[in-house]
């Protein structure tokens, strides 16, 4: 299974939702070696993603898609392709509470909230 990861709004390691979605991302590979991890994320935030684990593969996109109204469209409208682009079958979306998917753009979304 290949599993897309939206890590918009993560704040390079500086808010709480960062530190849940390293902690949990870096689990789910330990966990699940036999999947494949694409991680979403803007170019200022990639290199602090990579660092969660050495499997993810990061798409960098331009730093204008971490702007908050930005990022909203870019998950309304690009990331539905992007998760068809890269095969993903699954996305998980740790900030999803602000940056929902509104049509299918994989077999499932998962949202988890704590």
């Amino acid at each position: 299974m290949k599993i897309g990861i939206s890590a918009f709004g993560t704040d390079s390691g500086k808010s709480g939702i960062s530190q849940y979605a390293a902690n949990v991302v870096g689990r789910l590979l330990d966990l699940a070696p036999q999947h494949d991890f694409v991680v979403f994320v803007n170019r200022a935030d990639a290199a602090w993603v990579q660092s969660w684990h050495p499997r993810l593969t990061v798409i960098a996109l331009p730093d204008w898609t971490g702007h908050p109204v930005a990022s909203i469209f870019w998950h309304l409208f690009m990331l539905p392709a992007m998760l068809r682009r890269y095969g993903c079958d699954v996305v998980f979306m740790p900030a999803g509470n602000r940056r929902q998917i509104g049509r299918a753009s994989c077999r499932e979304r998962v949202y988890v909230l704590v």
